[in-house]
């Protein structure tokens, strides 16, 4: 993998630990409790090793989250090369 691609992958995973942190705040401001249920379902569900809202499972998500972010912009990079590079 070249530099700039490396750099682009690290910071689509950084922007996917973001986008979970603000879903995880967003529960916090959830009223309904079907809301909550299914918010929370949806979590176990996307990132294996949630559990719940406790700190060991919040760092399992932060990790999948990287993890999804890294892994999916590299394999866009696999397939669009220069996609990310501004034209001249």
């Amino acid at each position: 993998m070249q530099k700039a691609q490396s750099s682009h992958a690290l910071r689509v995973a950084g922007f996917f630990v973001i986008l979970y942190a603000l879903c995880l705040i967003w529960q916090m401001w959830s009223t309904d409790p079907a809301v909550q249920e299914f918010h929370l379902t949806s979590l176990k569900f996307l990132f294996p090793g949630f559990t719940g809202f406790t700190l060991p499972s919040i760092i399992v998500g932060a990790l999948w989250s990287f993890a999804y972010g890294f892994v999916g912009s590299t394999v866009f990079h696999a397939f669009h090369g220069n996609g990310c590079v501004p034209k001249k």
